[in-house]
C-alpha cells in the first residue's frame, strides 16, 4: 500500500462517507445539501462515573478509560456500518448515524442494543461499572454543510429539525430501549411494534426475530480519488499528524489540564430547507470568524455539535 493510500485509509476511519465521497471541483468552496433518510442517535450512560473514578489515577486512568470507550464504540459502530450506516458525529460517548434505508436503521438499532446488553459491565482498576445504551430513530430531511477555510480548517455541519427529533427520541428511551418518532414508524412500521409512547415519541421493539444479514463490511469501503490534504482539514487539529506517525493508525491517550469554552450560535427560528444557500453562507461566515478568533488565542475548536 502506497503512502497516499495508507494515509487515506487512516483518515477514512474518522470521517463520514458523506464527506469522503462528495463531488468537488478543483478548489474547495463551501457547500450544503438537503438530505433525506433515517437518523439514529445512540447514547451510552455510565462513562461519567468511570471517568470520575479514574481521574485521580492520572495518565494511567486516562489510558484505561480510553481503552474502555474505544472497545464499546468500536463494537457498536462496527454493527452500524455493517448495516449501511454512516457515522456523522461523535459527541463524547454518543453517536449520530445516517442510513439511506430506514429498515436497516431499525435492524442496526436493535443489533447494537443486543451487543450493548451483552457487554453491559466494564471492569476497571477502580471496580466494575454498569453501562446502558439508549437509542433514538427518526426519518426526515436534514442539512449537511461543508464550511471553512481549506488552508486552515474545515468543518462538516449537520443541522435541522430532524436532529432535534432524533435526540428527543433517544432521550425518551431508557437504558436498553430504542425510541422512535411517528415519522420513523410511518416508513419502517411493519418491522416494529410499539410498547409505550407519549404521542411525540414511542418505545419500539422488533416484530419477531431479526434475520436480515449485514450488507457491508466496514473494511471494504470503496473510496474515490480524493485530496488527502483537503480531507485532513476536516480532522481535529493535530490528529492527522499523529495518524501519519503511528504505525497502525492508532493514537495514544492524553491526560491534560485544559480550559474549555462552549459557544452556542443560534439563528432566529426559520425553515432553511427552502433556502439552504442562505444558511450555508451564514454558517461559513460564522465558522471562519469563530475559528480565526479561537486560533488567534491559541485555542482549538474540537467539534461542532448538531442542534437546530
Amino acid at each position: 500500500m502506497g503512502a497516499k493510500a495508507g494515509a487515506l485509509k487512516k483518515i477514512s476511519q474518522y470521517l463520514p462517507k458523506l464527506i469522503l465521497t462528495a463531488e468537488r471541483g478543483k478548489s474547495f468552496t463551501a457547500s450544503i445539501k438537503v438530505l433525506e433518510g433515517a437518523l439514529m442517535f445512540a447514547d451510552i450512560s455510565g462513562f461519567t462515573a468511570i471517568s470520575e473514578k479514574l481521574a485521580s489515577v492520572g495518565r494511567g486512568g486516562s489510558e484505561e478509560l480510553t481503552r474502555i470507550i474505544n472497545r464499546h464504540l468500536l463494537g457498536m459502530v462496527s454493527i452500524m456500518i455493517s448495516y449501511g450506516g454512516d457515522v456523522l458525529k461523535f459527541g463524547g460517548d454518543a453517536t449520530l448515524v445516517y442510513f439511506a434505508d430506514p429498515l436497516l436503521a431499525a435492524v442496526a438499532a436493535f443489533k447494537v442494543n443486543e451487543w450493548a446488553k451483552a457487554n453491559a459491565f466494564a471492569k476497571t482498576s477502580a471496580g466494575k461499572f454498569e453501562l446502558a445504551l439508549h437509542s433514538g430513530l427518526h426519518y426526515g430531511k436534514f442539512l449537511s454543510a461543508e464550511v471553512g477555510n481549506p488552508s486552515i480548517k474545515l468543518e462538516h455541519i449537520v443541522t435541522g429539525e430532524a436532529l432535534n427529533k432524533v435526540f428527543n427520541a433517544a432521550d425518551f428511551a431508557q437504558g436498553g430501549q430504542v425510541g422512535a418518532t411517528p415519522d420513523f414508524i410511518k416508513v419502517a412500521g411493519s418491522c416494529l411494534k410499539t410498547v409505550a409512547g407519549d404521542g411525540e415519541c414511542v418505545i419500539v421493539e422488533p416484530v419477531g426475530a431479526i434475520d436480515i444479514p449485514p450488507i457491508e463490511n466496514k473494511s471494504s469501503r470503496q473510496l474515490p480519488e480524493i485530496d488527502v490534504d483537503l480531507m485532513s482539514r476536516f480532522l481535529p487539529q493535530g490528529l492527522f499528524e499523529k495518524l501519519s506517525t503511528g504505525r497502525d493508525g492508532s493514537i495514544s491517550a492524553e491526560h491534560r489540564r485544559v480550559t474549555v469554552m462552549f459557544v452556542n450560535y443560534t439563528i432566529p427560528p426559520d425553515d432553511f430547507m427552502d433556502r439552504p444557500e442562505e444558511l450555508k453562507r451564514r454558517l461559513d461566515r460564522y465558522y471562519q470568524m469563530a475559528n480565526s478568533a479561537v486560533v488567534s488565542m491559541g485555542g482549538v475548536i474540537t467539534r461542532v455539535d448538531c442542534y437546530s
